[in-house]
């Protein structure tokens, strides 16, 4: 969001008046510019006026815009269908959970304890995913 002076000082930048001893007159207005913006973004912009300020300039749905624009070039970036979008950031999750999973460093269960208790060990969304995968509890355990 920029207010309508902040766009103004950004064309006075632009225009190089101080090293070019551009007139400042030959410059558009605020009160210009915001018409040109109008005109030009039509019902997408908007002006809020404020009370200690220039007015505030946004475009109404920027937010849905920027998760279109980015959702839009993910998909096309890797080139995945959806189905594998889902399954890599499934993946992702999990792997995020198995780093922030706490081990006792200083303990290492025997193998009767891991065989007796072995799904116990597993990070939750792990241990989730592979419920959906396994139905078998023994085969899980192995799995994990």
């Amino acid at each position: 969001m920029y207010t309508l002076n902040d766009l103004y000082e950004q064309m006075i930048r632009l225009a190089n008046v101080d090293n070019d001893n551009t007139d400042v007159s030959l410059l558009y207005t605020k009160r210009h510019m915001a018409r040109m913006l109008k005109e030009r973004y039509g019902d997408c912009i908007y002006f809020t006026p404020w009370a200690s300020s220039d007015d505030v300039i946004g475009f109404k749905n920027y937010c849905e815009l920027i998760v279109r624009k980015k959702f839009d070039d993910d998909c096309n970036a890797c080139g995945a269908s959806e189905a594998e979008r889902v399954v890599q950031q499934a993946a992702a999750l999990i792997l995020t959970d198995i780093r922030e999973q706490q081990y006792d460093t200083e303990f290492y269960p025997s193998a009767d304890e891991v065989a007796e208790d072995a799904l116990n060990f597993l990070p939750p969304l792990l241990h989730l995913f592979l419920e959906w995968l396994v139905k078998p509890d023994l085969k899980r355990a192995a799995l994990g």
